[in-house]
């Protein structure tokens, strides 16, 4: 299933339509488009210029991707570099500081298979009976 693209004018006319009270229904009526999409449309678009998107509520990556490509050379060079060395080559490249959790992430996000190193136990004569 192919989604419809939308130009520009179309967006400044919905939203003008809307501008004029128009309702969803009557806008949908007009245009002969889904009221969903007109919905969608008039909810994630901002009656500006260029009818940009609008801006998404959340905190910013604190990785770039600039610094995500970083972190693939790395491990592409050193596949058997340590979490706290690549954190230490990214602090100097980008300067860029980030815990070891949010490093595994971002590898697993761009498909990088982070492994953590087992912990055994120490296995002493009085653990042993």
């Amino acid at each position: 299933m192919e989604y419809q693209k939308y130009s520009q004018a179309d967006i400044s006319r919905i939203h003008t339509l809307r501008d004029e009270k128009y309702s969803l229904s009557q806008i949908a009526h007009k245009t002969k488009w889904p009221k969903s999409s007109i919905s969608f449309m008039l909810r994630t678009t901002n009656q500006s210029e260029n009818f940009s998107r609008k801006k998404s509520p959340g905190r910013k990556r604190k990785l770039t991707k600039r610094a995500s490509s970083v972190i693939q050379n790395i491990v592409n060079e050193n596949p058997f570099a340590t979490a706290n060395i690549i954190r230490g080559v990214l602090k100097d490249k980008t300067g860029i500081n980030i815990s070891k959790q949010t490093l595994i992430r971002d590898m697993n996000r761009n498909g990088i298979r982070p492994y953590v190193a087992r912990k055994k136990p120490a296995l002493r004569k009085v653990n042993i009976t």
